[in-house]
């Protein structure tokens, strides 16, 4: 899933748990394995080792231990929400094929896009355009709120990333309207914004990165077709609007009761 659906999932999973920590680190927890997207911590660890850097955190910043759960809940091993999500017959699985088709008949094309990453994406965006206000206000205020400095540290160290390139991408957030991804128009710019982001993260210079990001921006703008873009994610908006909180909502049970109550009772 993207940020919103994942900080709403955690949020969640929380509140059954009864907890009313702060909740601005719980929030990045929940968003941040996806880091690895940028290139900047590898995918695999990222998602499979959360049990582990949230023992690694205990032992060397217990006050980002409420970061750690929140990694975990984002996460694949343990099964947590992206388990469910990205799984054979996960919820992406069984939308793939509709999604597909309804990008047929907007005929649009994604060059260089393979089909299953297209369907994946598509899915997720149109998800997080059903986050309610509130979660993007909260992520945004985490990303303002939170020490991105001894976060960036702690991730670089046990995921073995570049401390200096990961604290570069946090403060890049820090700037991000996430409001945007609730909005048809918003989303299909993000897009762009991705680049920008991914191009920051592997720029020798700063003056680099941007003229290679809106360089290849420009390329790309009328590939997309950014008006009949947005027709097709309103339709697989309508397409997951039908199941996705109700599917949130079932991983959500599942998470708390196999992995809150049995693998992070000790932790919360």
């Amino acid at each position: 899933m993207n940020p919103l659906m994942h900080a709403t999932f955690a949020l969640k999973v929380l509140k059954s748990a009864g907890i009313k920590t702060p909740q601005y680190e719980l929030i990045l927890g929940s968003v941040l394995p996806d880091l690895s997207i940028l290139g900047v911590i590898p995918e695999y660890d990222a998602h499979k080792r959360g049990i582990e850097f949230l023992d690694y955190l205990v032992h060397n910043e217990p006050s980002l231990k409420i970061f750690g759960i929140g990694w975990i809940l984002h996460g694949e091993e343990p099964e947590c929400l992206d388990h469910y999500v990205h799984s054979k017959n996960g919820y992406i699985d069984k939308k793939k094929n509709i999604v597909l088709e309804l990008s047929k008949k907007r005929d649009i094309e994604f060059e260089g896009v393979h089909q299953d990453l297209l369907a994946h994406t598509l899915i997720e965006f149109a998800c997080d355009s059903l986050a309610d206000k509130s979660v993007a206000k909260l992520l945004h205020k985490a990303f303002k709120e939170a020490n991105l400095e001894k976060i960036a540290k702690h991730i670089a160290t046990f995921f073995e990333g570049e401390e200096s390139r990961i604290l570069k991408v946090l403060k890049l957030f820090k700037h991000f309207n996430f409001n945007k991804l609730r909005t048809m128009h918003g989303i299909a710019h993000t897009f762009q914004d991705f680049l920008i982001y991914q191009d920051f993260a592997h720029q020798k210079s700063k003056k680099e990165g941007w003229m290679k990001a809106y360089k290849f921006l420009w390329a790309r703008v009328n590939t997309f077709k950014t008006h009949r873009l947005i027709h097709l994610l309103k339709d697989v908006r309508d397409v997951v609007a039908q199941d996705c909180m109700q599917f949130l909502e079932k991983s959500q049970s599942k998470v708390y009761i196999n992995v809150v109550k049995k693998e992070l009772s000790e932790h919360i």
